[in-house]
């Protein structure tokens, strides 16, 4: 899958999708091990170890407590270092035991099945896009190795975030996937550094269709599987469908 992508993905609090070239370790987040006693708001009736919360913690009854409505978003190109596209998105918020927020945070919230966590978290930390993904759209004004001018590369390109969909669906019970928990070329040196319960997501680009991503970090990579050599200056134009509200950007690059 040509050159191996050795990139650190940092999606926290920040809504940053970070690069740098080495792969962290454990990301010291915060993942509750044990029930907490019921003067923290929650018992399982069991002798279990009573373990302190994180500094800031405090008992949610939803995972995501933050929701992201994006209307715009910003690209950093770094195929040269990674073969790859950084996205963030940007709009507006929509935050949990937020007074204007409430009833929107609510309804974002019941969609999701996101309504009886009943933990300590820390706030604000666990953010997703309050919309589907229902396409992602990269195509380059002149000829790609096999794509024509104004075509989709989406046998090229494919999209790499996180997220806590399938964790919730779950019950608020981490799936397992032991050593294949990341997709093969992330296991080469590609590590993500947020919260457990946050699932890889992979998907080549395109039209989604029902496959849409649900609850996605606002922020993401567009990796290319190869890069191409000698083709001059291009510019690549990117465009999600997240939605139903058509987002754009542009990179320029001297393949």
């Amino acid at each position: 899958m040509g050159k191996v992508l050795k990139c650190a993905v940092c999606a926290a609090v920040l809504l940053g999708f970070c690069v740098s070239c080495d792969k962290n370790g454990d990301s010291g987040l915060y993942k509750e091990e044990t029930p907490f006693n019921s003067d923290d708001g929650y018992d399982d009736g069991t002798d279990s170890l009573i373990v302190d919360p994180p500094d800031g913690a405090s008992f949610s009854q939803y995972f995501v407590d933050l929701y992201v409505m994006p209307s715009g978003m910003s690209l950093s190109d770094r195929l040269e270092e990674c073969n790859t596209i950084c996205v963030t998105f940007s709009g507006e918020e929509i935050r949990a035991y937020s007074h204007e927020d409430s009833l929107r945070f609510i309804a974002l919230a019941k969609s999701f099945g996101d309504t009886s966590y009943n933990r300590r978290s820390v706030p604000y930390s666990n953010p997703a896009i309050g919309s589907e993904i229902r396409s992602v759209s990269v195509v380059c004004d002149k000829d790609f190795p096999g794509v024509p001018a104004g075509d989709n590369l989406n046998d090229v390109v494919v999209l790499c975030s996180a997220s806590p969909y399938e964790y919730i669906q779950n019950g608020y019970e981490e799936l397992q996937y032991g050593e294949f928990r990341y997709p093969e070329y992330w296991n080469g040196g590609y590590s993500v550094d947020f919260n457990e319960e946050y699932v890889p997501v992979e998907k080549e680009t395109g039209f989604f269709g029902e496959d849409g991503v649900k609850m996605m970090l606002p922020s993401c990579g567009l990796f290319f599987k190869h890069i191409p050599y000698g083709m001059g200056k291009c510019t690549i134009t990117v465009t999600f469908d997240i939605g139903g509200n058509q987002i754009s950007g542009t990179v320029t690059h001297i393949f």
